[in-house]
C-alpha cells in the first residue's frame, strides 16, 4: 500500500470493509492484500494513497483446498465466474471512477499477457530492460487488439 506517499507493506491484519460493486455481484466484504500493482500505479502516477482490496469471498476460495477449479460454461471456453474491477480515484476534491465488468478474468488476462510477449519478440516495444509495462508498450494500442472479449469499461465521475 501506499500512504503518506510512502511504500509500506499491507499490515498483518488488513482492514476489511464493505464494498458496492453494482451488479451482478452487488455489496461485498472486502479486505486490504498487497499487489503488484500498487508498485507500477506508483511509476505512473504520484500518489499519496494507493490501497488494493479484494473481496472476502474470493480471497477465502482461494486459500480454501475444497474449492473446485473453475470449469468452462460456454463455448469460448470460460468458466462462469463474473468479475469487476472498480476503481476510485480522487484529486483536488474530484472524484471519478473506473469500472472494468467482465465474465472470466483469466478470459482477459491471459490473452493481454500472450499479446505483451508476442510484442516483446517481436521487438515492439519502446524500451529495453525491467520497466513496467505501461511504460514500454502502447496500452491502448495492446488493450484493442485483444477486441470486446464480453467485458465493458466506463469512466464515470462520482
Amino acid at each position: 500500500m501506499i500512504t503518506g506517499g510512502q511504500l509500506l507493506p499491507v499490515p498483518s491484519s488488513p482492514t476489511q470493509k464493505h464494498w458496492d460493486f453494482g451488479v451482478p455481484l452487488g455489496e461485498q466484504a472486502v479486505i486490504e492484500v498487497p499487489f503488484t500493482e500498487t508498485i507500477l500505479i506508483s511509476r505512473h502516477v504520484k500518489t499519496d494513497e494507493l490501497h488494493n482490496y479484494l473481496s472476502q469471498l474470493a480471497v477465502s476460495d482461494f486459500f480454501d483446498p475444497r474449492t473446485p477449479f473453475p470449469k468452462a460454461a460456454d463455448v469460448m471456453g470460460r468458466s462462469a465466474q463474473r468479475f469487476v474491477i472498480d476503481v476510485v480515484i480522487m484529486r483536488n476534491g474530484e472524484r471519478r471512477r473506473a469500472i472494468a465488468r467482465g465474465q472470466d478474468i483469466y478470459a482477459i488476462s491471459a490473452p493481454l499477457a500472450c499479446v505483451a510477449v508476442e510484442r516483446l519478440l517481436e521487438g515492439k516495444f519502446r524500451h529495453p530492460g525491467a520497466s513496467a509495462p505501461g511504460f514500454i508498450f502502447d496500452a491502448e494500442d495492446i488493450l484493442a487488439s485483444l477486441g470486446p472479449a464480453n467485458s465493458t469499461f466506463k469512466v464515470i465521475a462520482a
